[in-house]
């Protein structure tokens, strides 16, 4: 990503007075509250608990954006074993708030933070029936890499992708 696409980045969080933070293990509400948003948008299906939650904000990386004090969009992002190249496990955005742009701000704005730690690639899977986040991915230059048959079980696929971030010259 290049300093005028990073630049763009900030004058819209700036200009839509959003807040994006990395969340640490001294935001217990931050942590509860994401759980909550996990509960109610995944039914039950992947959602993350306190425990696992806890361990991606001490080993990886999550942040969240908000506006007016309220959690908007969530990503979850954990290292890959002995590579320069984190898992995104989780990414959300309340539904009230799709469609907004915020999702892909938050995406782009952690690639940049990736880029300043020196990973090189970012990987996800996602339901191939979640058309909305397969297009926001594509839309932000991620391909598609495997199809992952019954990945979490029994008719529980993914689609398997990657990207590799530009680093800095």
């Amino acid at each position: 990503m290049d300093s005028d696409e990073k630049r763009k980045i900030l004058e819209v969080l700036k200009e839509k007075k959003i807040m994006i933070k990395r969340v640490t293990l001294k935001d217990t509400d931050i942590i509860k509250e994401i759980i909550e948003l996990e509960r109610k948008i995944f039914n039950g299906k992947g959602n993350i608990n306190f425990w696992l939650l806890k361990a991606f904000v001490r080993y990886g990386v999550v942040y969240i954006l908000s506006k007016d004090e309220k959690i908007i969009a969530v990503t979850e992002y954990m290292q890959v074993l002995n590579e320069k190249e984190l898992f995104l496990y989780g990414c959300f955005t309340v539904e009230e708030h799709r469609k907004k742009g915020y999702g892909k701000i938050l995406l782009e704005y952690g690639e940049l933070e990736m880029e300043k730690m020196g990973i090189n690639t970012i990987s996800l899977t996602v339901d191939p029936e979640n058309k909305l986040a397969l297009k926001l991915y594509e839309k932000l230059g991620y391909e598609k890499t495997a199809f992952l048959k019954d990945e979490y079980g029994a008719g529980v696929d993914r689609e398997q992708l990657k990207k590799t971030i530009k680093m800095k010259k």
